[in-house]
């Protein structure tokens, strides 16, 4: 999802979100649509909601992405990574 790169899915961490969950969760044998994201830093930290939105076809909020981008970091043996701010701009 993040860097588009097309390499084996062993390479990979499955992102799904189950029925029924609050949010988003990392797990390769999750049921429900999923997105797949190398477990380094730089693309666990270009993870954006509007690119998970569309591979789940559901709205991910801001705090349920940050949630996640935790547990991910954590995952990816970060010390951490760099939550961007995905509020939307205001008008005025």
């Amino acid at each position: 999802v993040a860097c588009r790169a097309s390499v084996p899915t062993g390479d990979l961490l499955r992102i799904a979100w189950p029925a029924g969950a609050a949010g988003p969760a990392v797990g390769r044998t999750l049921p429900g649509r999923g997105a797949w994201v190398h477990p380094v830093p730089t693309c666990v930290g270009a993870l954006c909601p509007g690119g998970l939105s569309r591979a789940f076809r559901r709205k991910v909020t801001p705090s349920q992405m940050a949630d996640l981008l935790i547990g991910l970091t954590a995952i990816s043996g970060a010390d951490s990574v760099e939550l961007p701010d995905w509020r939307p701009a205001e008008d005025g």
